[in-house]
């Protein structure tokens, strides 16, 4: 296998390399692809001012050996092509990173731009590395397609039920210095009411510790209750009625509070 992979470039599981310019993404085939593919006779490319999908084909390359799909690095809009690889598109296998480059993208924003550096750097660092890569998530949903169809196996962990729940509250609890004993922590309400994963109840009860250093006092259920409306806030999720408000404080004490 070519060692060949200039440091400035980004490079994706299927071989493509991106060169990234502010907006622009310049996008080819590595020299470890054309070593495999061999002589290569044809490719067709998009047109300029067509979108391209992140990992979505955008085009072929076709050689002595095969016919394979390229991948888009990013998503974007085509604004470049290299039209000059229609008739000759022996300069990928002379020069597949500098006159072999194949289109240029622009990405429509800053935070697709360096979302899309981000994954490629990390997906650069995984095809890099020669042991087991444990990814972990809470937001399945959220993980990027390229990340996904790399996994071998994927494993989803139930949520936790009532008594892993008390368990992890009663856990991070412990971490603070003091609690309000005239306000207690309902772990028990806490545990069957609140339906939240590990992560959460930690960002709970810092949440918490924060707003009773601010008020300077011991933290209570009064804090737990303010902290707990707003991580459901901030997960998109209707906090449960079931006796919660009842350990809410009145509406002018909860914004001192929130700082």
């Amino acid at each position: 296998m070519s060692t060949d992979y200039p440091n400035d470039l980004r490079y994706t599981k299927e071989h493509e390399w991106a060169r990234v310019e502010g907006n622009r993404v310049t996008v080819g085939i590595t020299k470890f692809a054309v070593e495999s593919l061999g002589d290569i006779t044809q490719v067709d490319l998009p047109k300029e001012g067509e979108e391209l999908k992140k990992d979505a084909v955008f085009g072929t390359v076709e050689s002595v050996k095969a016919v394979s799909d390229l991948f888009a690095p990013v998503t974007g809009k085509v604004v470049k092509v290299n039209d000059p690889l229609g008739d000759s598109p022996e300069y990928i296998n002379e020069d597949c990173y500098d006159e072999g480059w194949m289109v240029q993208l622009e990405v429509k924003d800053a935070k697709d731009r360096y979302a899309n550096q981000e994954i490629a750097y990390l997906l650069q660092r995984m095809e890099q590395f020669d042991g087991i890569t444990i990814l972990a998530t809470n937001l399945r949903g959220n993980l990027d397609r390229a990340f996904s169809r790399r996994m071998s196996f994927i494993i989803s962990f139930p949520d936790p039920d009532p008594v892993i729940r008390r368990r992890l509250w009663e856990h991070h609890l412990a971490q603070l210095q003091s609690l309000d004993d005239d306000d207690p922590i309902a772990l028990d309400f806490l545990a069957e009411t609140a339906e939240l994963t590990g992560g959460d109840i930690r960002n709970i009860v810092r949440a918490a510790a924060f707003d009773a250093v601010g008020a300077g006092e011991p933290v209570g259920m009064r804090h737990i209750a303010v902290a707990t409306l707003a991580e459901y806030q901030k997960l998109g999720r209707v906090l449960p009625e079931h006796g919660f408000g009842l350990h809410l404080p009145a509406a002018d004490e909860a914004p001192a509070l929130r700082g």
